[in-house]
C-alpha cells in the first residue's frame, strides 16, 4: 500500500517537471530553426526558458549563432540574453558564430552588444576561448581571414596585442592572409583546396551541433 502511495506522489511530482522540461527542449528546437513565432510563444509560456541550454551548455543565444539564425538573434537582445555566458568548452555565443564562419550573425551580436550598457564589453570582446587555445574573437575571425569582421572587433575595443595559446596575437595570425583588396577579387572562385586553412592558423576543435 506504502509503496502504491510513494509511487502516485512521484508521478504526481514528476509529470510537471517533465513538462517543464519538454517546453525548455522546444525553446532550443526553436532557436535552431530560427522559428522565432515558437520561440516568443515558448518565452511568453514559460519565461525562465531564456535559460534553457542544450547537451553543449550553449544558451538559445549562441544555438541561434551557430545556425546563423539571425532574427532569433534580435529576439533574444530583447529579452536580455547574456552575451559573456559560456558553454562546457568555454565558447561565447560571438565565439561560436566565427567559428561556425556566420559572420554576419557575428556582426549582428556585436551591434547589438554594443547598445547593452550594463555589459562589461572588455570582457566580452577580449575573451579567450577557454579551451586549449585561448583564442579571442579577433584571434578567430583572423584565422578565417574575415577582414570586415577583424576591423569591426578592433573598433570596438578587441586588443590586438593579446597572445593565444601559442603566443600568436591576432595581427599575426592576419598577416599570414591574402590582402584585403586581393581577397574580394578571389574570394567567390576559391575552392575548398585553394582556400586558407582555417584549422591550420588555429588548430581548433570545434564539436558538430
Amino acid at each position: 500500500m506504502y509503496k502504491h502511495f510513494f509511487l502516485l506522489i512521484f508521478c504526481l511530482t514528476s509529470l510537471p517537471l517533465a513538462a517543464q522540461e519538454a517546453k525548455e527542449a522546444q525553446a532550443v528546437l526553436c532557436a535552431r530553426t530560427g522559428n522565432v513565432e515558437c520561440l516568443q510563444k515558448e518565452l511568453r509560456a514559460n519565461r525562465s526558458a531564456i535559460f534553457k541550454k542544450d547537451k553543449h551548455g550553449n544558451t538559445l543565444l549562441a544555438v541561434a549563432a551557430i545556425h546563423g539564425q539571425n532574427r532569433v538573434v534580435n529576439l533574444l537582445a530583447d529579452q536580455w540574453a547574456k552575451w559573456t555566458e559560456l558553454n562546457k568548452v568555454g565558447h561565447t555565443a560571438l565565439h561560436e558564430a566565427i567559428l561556425h564562419k556566420k559572420f554576419s550573425t557575428a556582426q549582428l551580436i556585436l551591434d547589438l552588444a554594443e547598445d547593452d550598457w550594463e555589459l562589461d564589453f572588455d570582457r566580452f570582446i577580449n575573451t579567450p576561448t577557454m579551451d586549449r587555445n585561448r583564442a579571442t574573437p579577433l584571434h578567430l575571425a583572423a584565422g578565417h581571414c574575415e577582414h570586415e569582421l577583424y576591423e569591426s572587433l578592433l573598433r570596438m575595443g578587441a586588443d590586438e596585442t593579446r597572445q593565444d595559446a601559442r603566443g600568436k596575437t591576432p595581427k599575426a595570425v592576419l598577416s599570414r592572409c591574402p590582402p584585403k583588396s586581393k581577397q574580394k577579387q578571389v574570394k567567390g572562385g576559391l575552392d575548398k583546396h585553394s582556400r586558407p586553412n582555417t584549422q591550420q592558423h588555429l588548430n581548433t576543435q570545434t564539436t558538430g551541433r
